[in-house]
């Protein structure tokens, strides 16, 4: 009888602790859960501040993977726009090999939503509007100005060449290079822009998130930056 009893009480003891772990996990899933996205990226924003960390004005994110949904790449590109916006970022270029099939409708429409948005300076590159059509645009002018005695052959030279694409291509210089993929390939992006940009590599698209944004910014601030020095 005292074997049955205590079998009895276990049985019901096991039963009432189940019901305390699960309560516990419920609550603190929705505590969880009950943050918005944008209590999140406020969250990770407070977290670099706490940590001084310097938020690169400029960010380039190379897209060296190949997605073929284009929702898949929309949300890709409102996730990068929402965090780095949210973090501070000033100016956003996004570029990879093959043009962008994103209808501009739909990025314009996005940032329209938040007046922080909407300030972001974003642009989308490839190889045709990138590093190929600023080295044209640059032989371009500098034969028009051979041409009409502006320049002599003479002044034509390493230095010349460098001025001139940095003043057609109308982009500054990234502080971080985001490189989304697996392969450490550059997509033909024009070198002249990112010869003193920090190059922080996300393995896939499917990583990227606000904490992997987040944790790149973070690994951008540990980098020494001599400077060519």
């Amino acid at each position: 009888m005292n074997l049955r009893i205590r079998a009895v009480v276990s049985h019901q003891f096991f039963h009432f602790l189940s019901f305390l772990c699960h309560f516990r996990w419920q609550s603190l899933k929705s505590c969880c859960c009950s943050k918005t996205n944008i209590e999140r990226l406020e969250d990770c924003s407070q977290q670099l501040k706490s940590v001084n960390a310097q938020i690169p004005k400029h960010v380039c994110v190379i897209i060296n993977e190949n997605i073929k949904k284009s929702n898949k790449k929309f949300e890709l590109i409102k996730t990068i726009i929402k965090s780095l916006g949210a973090y501070g970022v000033e100016e956003i270029t996004f570029y990879q090999f093959n043009p962008f099939e994103i209808e501009k409708d739909r990025i314009d429409d996005f940032l329209g939503l938040n007046e922080v948005f909407s300030k972001l300076k974003i642009k989308f590159l490839s190889n045709q509007t990138g590093s190929q059509c600023i080295m044209v645009d640059t032989c371009k002018n500098i034969a028009d100005n051979l041409l009409m005695n502006k320049i002599n052959l003479d002044n034509i030279d390493q230095n010349l060449v460098d001025q001139k694409v940095i003043e057609l291509s109308d982009m500054s210089e990234p502080n971080m290079v985001i490189l989304i993929g697996i392969y450490d390939h550059l997509c033909n992006f024009s070198p002249w822009h990112i010869r003193l940009s920090e190059i922080i590599k996300i393995p896939s698209y499917k990583l990227v998130n606000r904490l992997t944004i987040r944790d790149a910014i973070i690994r951008y601030n540990k980098i020494e930056k001599r400077f060519g020095k």
